[in-house]
Formats: C-alpha cells, sequence, structure tokens
C-alpha cells in the first residue's frame, strides 16, 4: 500500500531549530522532479542557545523515500545582510531552482540559486545565479485584507480577495478584539509580510479565534489569476 508522505510545513521546520526561532519565508519546490515537493525556508535562529539576538539559516528539506521522512539537504546563511524573502524559479523538466537574495549594506544584491544533487544542495555559480534570478517576474504591489474579531467572531468586508501570480496578500488585523491565529493554504508560499501563490487557482487561508473549532473557522477565498 502506498504511504503518502507526512505533512511538513513551517511548524515542522521550526520543530528542528531552536526554542525562540521563526519563519521569515518559506516555499514548497520540485527540485529533483520527483515529488514530493521540497520545502526551502528562511528562518530566525538564536545566535547562540538562550540568546535573544538572531541570525537566519537559509534551509532545503527533501523528502527521504527510504527513510519516509523529510531530512535536511541543505544550510547555509542567506546572501546580504537583510534578506528577502526565498523564491523559486522554473529551470525546466518539471523542474525548479531555489532562489535566496538579500541586500548587502551597500545596497547591491547578492544571490545564491540551489539546487539537488545527491540528496545535497548545491548552489550555482555565481553568474548563473543571477542570471536565474533575473527571469524572474517583477513583483506586483501587495494587497491588503483586514479583518475585525467582534464577539469572538470574525468580520470582514468581503470574504474573496482576487491577485495575480506571485502576488502577496496581507493578512491584517484592524479594530481591536481577541488574537486570532492565520492558518494559510499549505499550498501557499510564506512571504515575510504574507502569502502569496506561484501557480494561478482557489486557495483558502482561515482565520481561527479561540470560540470556534478550527473546521469552523473563517475561510479567506484567494483567487489567484494569471499574470497580466
Amino acid at each position: 500500500m502506498r504511504q503518502d508522505p507526512p505533512a511538513f510545513g513551517a511548524g515542522q521546520v521550526l520543530a528542528r531549530l531552536p526554542g525562540g526561532s521563526s519563519i521569515h519565508s518559506l516555499l514548497r519546490a520540485e527540485l529533483d522532479g520527483r515529488g514530493p515537493s521540497e520545502v526551502a525556508a528562511v528562518a530566525r535562529v538564536p545566535a547562540f542557545p538562550g540568546a535573544r539576538e538572531t541570525v537566519y539559516a537559509a534551509m532545503i528539506f527533501r523528502y527521504d523515500r527510504l527513510r519516509r521522512a523529510y531530512v535536511e539537504a541543505y544550510r547555509a546563511p542567506p546572501p546580504g545582510r537583510v534578506p528577502f524573502s526565498v523564491d523559486a524559479a522554473a529551470a525546466g523538466r518539471g523542474r525548479d531552482v531555489v532562489i535566496f537574495s538579500g541586500l548587502h549594506d551597500d545596497g547591491t544584491r547578492a544571490v545564491h540559486a540551489v539546487t539537488l544533487a545527491g540528496g545535497k544542495g548545491r548552489a550555482l555559480p555565481e553568474a548563473e545565479a543571477r542570471a536565474v534570478a533575473g527571469g524572474l517576474p517583477p513583483s506586483l504591489p501587495a494587497v491588503t485584507w483586514r479583518f475585525a474579531v467582534r464577539n469572538g467572531v470574525v468580520v470582514a468586508r468581503t470574504p474573496v480577495v482576487r491577485v495575480r501570480v506571485r502576488q502577496t496578500v496581507r493578512v491584517q488585523s484592524s479594530g481591536g478584539g481577541a488574537t486570532a491565529i492565520i492558518l494559510p493554504d499549505p499550498r501557499l508560499d510564506i512571504t515575510e509580510s504574507g502569502f502569496r501563490a506561484r501557480t494561478p487557482g482557489s486557495y483558502r487561508i482561515r482565520v481561527v479565534t479561540g470560540l470556534l473549532p478550527v473546521e469552523e473557522a473563517y475561510r479567506l477565498t484567494v483567487v489567484v489569476e494569471p499574470p497580466p
């Protein structure tokens, strides 16, 4: 009997990192062309055990079919002093290349493009990495969806948001009320400012409050249309 791979997302990444770590950005990409998708992330990790100061770590996890578990395939400091959200570019034949990038202190952009080779992450030469990253379409302005929690119930002007491919959706609480937990569709990228999709389709973001079970949470539908 075929066994489905275990779920692996932001929570599972954090479970493998020291206490006090947090996710900066995360996505799924198909690096070896065999499925299931690899998971790439940039995380903030304590500089040393118990430290309040954090450093950034760029990571890739792949599914090990023999062990039937996700394993770490790559970890390195992301390029630049200030990291951008992790990204991915199509490399042909159903494969992607993960793009880690950031800014140096002088404002210039640094790029690492990473593939898989022998089950391990392999960084491409700098010139090739810049060419791959240069082929990414420009980012569109983010769209902000606002909600409030009143008497434990989520209230918003609309339950549907329409965006384009690679356009970020910010989910923002306004007007006070109880704290809500945001549960994005696992197919969505997590960026430093919200969520985005790299393929057209319909996605769900759940807004969970303390009064209702997760399955009855407010659902925001994100309709992602092809690029203009």
